[in-house]
C-alpha cells in the first residue's frame, strides 16, 4: 500500500500544477471600461481601461450585480434632470455572465445607472 501511496500524491500534485483556472472560466472578469467625460460631441478623447479580477481593479468590481448592466425599462418615468455630458460603455464578461451596456446621464434613470457601476468607470478616468 505505501508503495503505490507515493506515486499517487506525486501524480495528483503534477496535475495540480496545470490545472490553472482558464481565461474564460465561470467565475472570471474581464470587462473594456470606456468613458468619454465630454461626451459624443466634446474635444476629449475617451479613456478605456480593461478590469480583469483577480488583479489590480478587482475592487472595482466589488458588489456589482449584472442587473446593474440592464437597461432602464420600458414605460419608466424618469425625472428630466441632466446630469452631464458624460458617456461610457462597458462591454465584456462580469464573474462569468456576458456584460454590454451603455451609460449616459441624460435623465434622473441614466444617472442612477451611472451612479451604481460609478467605481467601475471611475477606473477609466
Amino acid at each position: 500500500m505505501r508503495s503505490l501511496a507515493l506515486p499517487l500524491v506525486a501524480a495528483a500534485l503534477l496535475a495540480a500544477c496545470g490545472s490553472e483556472t482558464p481565461a474564460t472560466a465561470p467565475s472570471q472578469t474581464n470587462l473594456l471600461v470606456r468613458v468619454d467625460q465630454d461626451g459624443p460631441k466634446g474635444n476629449q478623447p475617451a479613456k478605456s481601461t480593461r478590469v480583469r479580477c483577480p488583479g489590480a481593479h478587482c475592487a472595482a468590481t466589488t458588489g456589482l450585480k449584472p442587473s446593474a448592466f440592464a437597461p432602464v425599462p420600458k414605460g419608466v418615468a424618469c425625472s428630466m434632470i441632466y446630469g452631464g455630458p458624460e458617456t461610457a460603455r462597458v462591454k465584456g464578461t462580469l464573474r462569468g455572465q456576458t456584460v454590454d451596456a451603455s451609460f449616459s446621464r441624460t435623465d434622473g434613470c441614466q444617472t442612477s445607472r451611472w451612479q451604481k457601476v460609478q467605481k467601475l468607470l471611475a477606473a477609466a478616468r
